[in-house]
């Protein structure tokens, strides 16, 4: 017969798999996608100014 090391539960491996409960995520001082925008939006005007009255979130440019 095999070495008791070798079997093991299905069940269990099965768990050992599955991706943690959690996610990690970081939080920043900035938004790289907001200033982004803020820097096209200097560069470019709209067309029509359907933007102009959005504000830039937090920092509200």
């Amino acid at each position: 017969m095999g070495d008791e090391s070798e079997v093991r539960d299905p069940a269990e491996e099965a768990v050992a798999q599955l991706p943690p409960r959690w996610e990690v995520r970081i939080q920043t001082t900035r938004d790289p996608v907001a200033e982004e925008t803020a820097l096209y939006r200097k560069m470019a005007k709209e067309v029509d100014g359907r933007y102009d009255d959005v504000s830039g979130g937090e920092n509200g440019s």
